[in-house]
């Protein structure tokens, strides 16, 4: 996890962390955590042009990066294709405390649809 330069500085000095790479500059410690661990957020957005991810901690962005898909290429000779998928409990992740009947209470609640919620939202621009 991110740290100060001036923590980095001593736990180099102390032996306790190795530099792994100098651009970006980074450290790996030598010792085990004892279980301090911290709570990351990460997210992926695919488009049909680009795919972006991040991982969020302490309201910090600790990596983010994009991938800008090729258009350009009409027919491959593609013999097999491989697409992993996931669901994401969208509602859990906006809402961590929901529980059984909280699901029935979301934002959609009152709308006929997602067309109509979303027309609602936008004030039907």
């Amino acid at each position: 996890m991110p740290c100060k330069a001036a923590k980095a500085r001593k736990l180099l000095k102390n032996g306790k962390a190795k530099v792994v790479k100098r651009t970006p500059f980074t450290i790996k410690l030598l010792h085990g955590s004892s279980g301090h661990t911290q709570h990351v957020v990460a997210g992926m957005d695919t488009g049909s042009k680009h795919v972006g991810c991040a991982a969020i901690a302490n309201g910090k962005v600790i990596y983010q990066s994009g991938v800008a898909l090729r258009t350009d290429v009409s027919k491959l000779p593609i013999s097999h294709w491989k697409v992993e998928t996931a669901s994401f409990d969208i509602h859990k992740i906006t809402n961590p405390i929901v529980t059984s009947a909280g699901y029935q209470q979301g934002a959609l609640l009152g709308y006929y649809n997602v067309k109509a919620y979303v027309l609602q939202r936008d004030n039907y621009k």
